[in-house]
């Protein structure tokens, strides 16, 4: 069969499989896979391990020879040969979140299949399955083992595929599906940043000749480090005396909103909601959800709810460290003077993707915390997910730390801690390095601790090669669009190949619904991804 013909074939094949394909896209987006506590075969929890069980099941019955690396990931195959063309997928997926007019455990609708996943990456999931059930029943010759592999930490860290690839083998040619078409040859580099402040005390830096009539009792928001909150909230709790001074500092924080709307931007809305009980200020805000590597796209709920608050100036207590937790939520990353640039990847970003407060117990047990743990393998991921429950109490596994002013977490009592990630994304020719010293070295208040704890090298792909001319010519065959390669922000599974890419699904001009409310993939894109799956891994096991 030649490739012609083969293209010809793989268009009747999924013409005839329509809805058995879009079926099996709603059956998989039914299981809830975000990541969870794990055990056993089961690293990533209960959920991502019924999805990875799904999609082996499926694959066996479509006769391809299946494996299950130890509940990291799983792989189907078909073929023969020494060397291996792969695509790499996910089956985990970031928590639905609110704002949903849809099923977010999948539904079709307006010719398109809605669910958290459709887009990333379930639906190219399905897509591949199928392109490796139609190279099978070709009976083409293949030179090189085609095999699809499907990893169940990709949104946290990218422990799946280090795991798999310590006891399979890299792949000749490699791609992943998990970003946009026409191809993606650069990727930028990913830090993680945690930042801590002391609240409860003013510390000596922070002490100003003004009267301090509330104090930031409890802030909350955000799901996920590599997505931008939509939803904040914080308490305020008026100081002891100054209960008859709430109604001013209520009408202080409606006027300032106004003016921190005009400091996020971002495409909006944002909105501010307050009500009262005795003693204490409740703010809710809004914003706009997308994904953390381009938070221009979006408005960031938690960075506004910090902003409004350090509007109200000295009159907060703790106020310094307030605002430098806002200001480090800027999205070029301005606050933490790392702003950078270069010529193929843009701009350096920053979102503040979650926050929160933690309680700290004695002098002795919040020094003991405050040291930082050496981490295992760097998290090179595509946006990490911290655990969205978690405090943020003690050192996460990390690189390095550094503390604003010296006895900061020696007071006892009482005391409480706000704590924010920010994930960052830099340019492919700057140094993780450079930037990680430059975050720690920051000038910030007494009593603020900054610590690095998570830093991925950025992804760079000769666009010459064959891999990526081989996929250019297929993506453009079948599409007509004759865009060029590019580049992102984001991370995929193509960090852990040498020389390769990232490959779809998103076609120029589609909505990128990834990690947003009403995710969804347009039916027509759902089978042009079979047929542009299966040509290019026909092309890479015979080239």
């Amino acid at each position: 069969m030649t490739e012609e013909e083969y293209r010809n074939y793989i268009d009747r094949y999924v013409a005839e499989r329509r809805d058995e394909i879009i079926g099996t896209l709603l059956d998989l987006l039914r299981i809830p896979s975000v990541g969870s506590e794990g055990s056993g075969g089961a690293p990533f929890g209960p959920e991502v391990e019924r999805a990875l069980r799904f999609v082996t099941d499926k694959a066996s019955t479509f006769g391809l020879d299946v494996k299950n690396v130890d509940g990291y990931a799983v792989h189907s195959e078909t073929g023969s040969g020494s060397e291996v063309a792969m695509a790499l997928t996910h089956v985990d997926v970031v928590p639905a979140g609110s704002g949903w007019t849809r099923n977010p455990l999948g539904e079709v609708a307006d010719g398109k299949v809605f669910g958290r996943g459709a887009q990333d990456n379930k639906g190219p999931t399905v897509a591949c399955l199928y392109a490796l059930k139609a190279l099978k029943e070709s009976g083409i010759p293949l030179r090189r083992r085609v095999r699809h592999v499907v990893g169940g930490n990709e949104e946290s860290g990218f422990r799946c595929v280090r795991h798999y690839f310590e006891v399979e083998p890299l792949p000749k040619y490699g791609f992943s599906p998990d970003a946009c078409f026409p191809l993606v040859y650069a990727e930028k580099g990913t830090m993680n940043v945690r930042v801590r402040a002391l609240l409860g005390k003013e510390t000596r830096a922070g002490v100003e000749k003004c009267r301090i009539l509330c104090l930031l009792e409890e802030i909350s928001g955000g799901e996920a480090a590599n997505m931008v909150p939509d939803r904040a909230r914080a308490v305020l709790r008026m100081s002891p005396g100054a209960e008859r001074e709430q109604g001013l500092v209520l009408q202080r924080l409606k006027e300032g909103a106004t003016k921190v709307a005009e400091v996020i931007g971002g495409p909006g809305p944002l909105a501010f909601e307050f009500s009262q009980e005795p003693g204490r200020i409740i703010i809710r805000a809004s914003g706009k959800a997308c994904h953390a590597s381009v938070p221009w796209e979006g408005t960031n709920a938690v960075a506004a709810v910090l902003h409004l608050v350090a509007s109200l100036g000295p009159t907060v207590q703790n106020h310094a460290a307030i605002r430098f937790m806002a200001n480090a939520a800027d999205i070029y990353g301005r606050g933490l003077d790392i702003q950078c640039e270069d010529d193929i990847t843009g701009k350096l970003s920053c979102n503040l993707g979650v926050a929160g407060t933690e309680e700290l117990g004695d002098v002795a047990d919040s020094a003991a915390e405050s040291t930082p743990r050496e981490r295992g393998p760097e998290r090179g991921a595509r946006e990490v997910r911290p655990d969205p429950h978690s405090t943020g109490r003690g050192s996460s596994p990390g690189s390095g730390s550094s503390s604003g002013g010296e006895g900061s977490y020696g007071q006892g009592g009482g005391l409480r801690r706000i704590w924010g990630i920010y994930n960052i994304r830099y340019p492919v020719q700057v140094s993780g390095d450079l930037l990680k010293s430059k975050v720690l070295a920051v000038q910030r208040p007494e009593g603020v601790e900054v610590e690095v704890v998570g830093l991925g090298k950025p992804h760079y792909t000769d666009p010459n090669s064959f891999l990526v001319q081989t996929l250019l010519r297929i993506y453009r065959e079948e599409s007509g669009d004759q865009s060029p390669p590019i580049t992102i922000g984001g991370g995929t599974y193509a960090k852990v190949i040498p020389g390769g890419v990232a490959y779809g699904p998103v076609r120029p001009g589609r909505l990128e619904t990834a990690h947003q409310p009403d995710e969804h993939i347009l039916i027509g894109d759902l089978l042009f991804l079979v047929k542009v799956y299966s040509r290019a891994l026909l092309a890479l096991a015979n080239g």
